[in-house]
């Protein structure tokens, strides 16, 4: 019975340390640029990001690479993206276009 354990130990060891390495190299080739955004000019970039409940709530997030604030988003009409966990401020994206509901942002 305790070498079941024991093995059983082991074995979440290893798979721990896999997931964390696994984490780890993907959390590290980001944030990748992902173009300017025509109607603002702005660079977008794409950045990995996770709250609470980490790596199962990672998200992928297109955002305009030095937009801060919510207020420099309001300003050049984005849409802020807060923590869903925390509400703290993650980026601004830009706003799909509402006359081409094909168009989507991450």
């Amino acid at each position: 019975m305790k070498r079941n354990i024991i093995a059983a130990v082991i074995v979440l060891v290893a798979a721990v340390t896999l997931v964390a390495a696994i984490w780890y190299a993907a959390e590290n080739t980001y944030p990748k640029v992902g173009g300017v955004d025509p109607r603002t000019g702005l660079r977008l970039i794409q950045i990995q990001f996770c709250s609470d409940v980490c790596p199962q709530y990672t998200r992928v997030f297109t955002i305009f690479e030095n937009v801060t604030t919510p207020e420099m988003c309001a300003g050049i009409g984005g849409q802020t993206i807060r923590d869903a966990a925390w509400h703290g401020y993650i980026g601004c994206r830009p706003k799909a276009n509402a006359s081409d509901p094909s168009e989507v942002f991450g």
